[in-house]
């Protein structure tokens, strides 16, 4: 079943760096909620022990990482088993000659920079937890980042959890065999619901002309996808009181520049609804979710 949801009250301007905004504010809801078990295991297909495998082990608040690293196609896993908030590792290729110090910059400023090119790479993680990517990474100069807020509402990043990465050149391939395929455009999803109960390792395919990612987060017993407009509000804003309408934030790709996909294995659970939501404002600050970018996608 596929329910895009329209909502006038989404024509709301958010701050550029807010990327990942509703699933921070589902991922401070749900706190220390994490059980330690891993999130998705490596993508089906892809041989760790022969192509690039990058780990990522996170804290409050920085990255433990190699300073060099082979490209082509990469095995990210994002390790926050340690971390005591949730963590997120958004890559981006920074342009010839631009440092770390300049994106921070560029955020400080509330704008998103056009010298770092989204890249992809596991989104928000709960303390607890483990997720796995897998991508394909031209050469070049990076950057991981973590734009979810501390408790007192300040970006990760502007505490230091940013670290630059070289890739030199290496084998593009083929990305792991994938069981469905979710494709994101402007403004649409499709795919989602050929989603089913259990592990599986899913594809996303940015098909359209800008940046989009892939968030999922789980609704509530009898709730759908519309009961989330009230939740859907900028940073800082109180959500309304009671029982939120979702249960659980069961993964998000990060930001992911048109033509590029990767991979990302998902545990769904049977006889449960999701909520499919791409994060990323557009040219004019609206977020793409208030441009039809919202997909209930229910599992039998």
């Amino acid at each position: 079943m596929r329910t895009v949801v329209p909502d006038c009250r989404w024509g709301i301007s958010l701050k550029p760096s807010a990327l990942v905004m509703l699933a921070v504010l589902f991922l401070s809801q749900l706190g220390a909620c994490g059980t330690g078990e891993r999130e998705s295991a490596i993508p089906t297909g892809t041989p760790a022990e022969k192509e690039p495998f990058l780990g990522l082990k996170t804290t409050e608040y920085k990255f433990d990482a190699l300073p060099t690293f082979k490209g082509g196609l990469v095995t990210i896993e994002l390790d926050n088993t340690a971390g005591k908030e949730a963590h997120e590792a958004e890559f981006l290729r920074l342009d010839p000659g631009k440092k770390p110090a300049d994106y921070v910059a560029a955020i400080a400023q509330k704008r998103l920079p056009s010298f770092a090119h989204p890249a992809g790479g596991p989104g928000p993680v709960l303390p607890g937890k483990t997720a796995v990517y897998t991508g394909n990474f031209p050469a070049g100069n990076y950057i991981f980042v973590c734009h979810v807020p501390a408790p007192d509402n300040q970006e990760h990043l502007m505490k230091g959890m940013i670290s630059e990465i070289r890739l030199s050149e290496g084998r593009e391939a083929s990305l792991p065999r994938a069981n469905e395929t979710i494709g994101a455009k402007e403004f649409e999803f499709t795919g989602g619901e050929k989603l089913k109960a259990g592990s599986q390792t899913v594809k996303v395919i940015n098909e359209g002309q800008q940046p989009h990612n892939f968030g999922l987060v789980s609704l509530a017993a009898g709730k759908k996808a519309s009961d989330l407009s009230p939740y859907l509000v900028p940073p800082g804003s109180p959500f309304p009181p009671g029982p939120p309408p979702f249960t659980g934030f069961n993964g998000l790709v990060g930001t992911v520049s048109p033509g590029d996909a990767g991979t990302r294995t998902l545990e769904l659970s049977p006889r449960t609804s999701y909520a499919l939501i791409c994060f990323v404002p557009d040219a004019d600050g609206t977020p793409h979710f208030a441009k039809g970018m919202i997909e209930q996608v229910d599992i039998p």
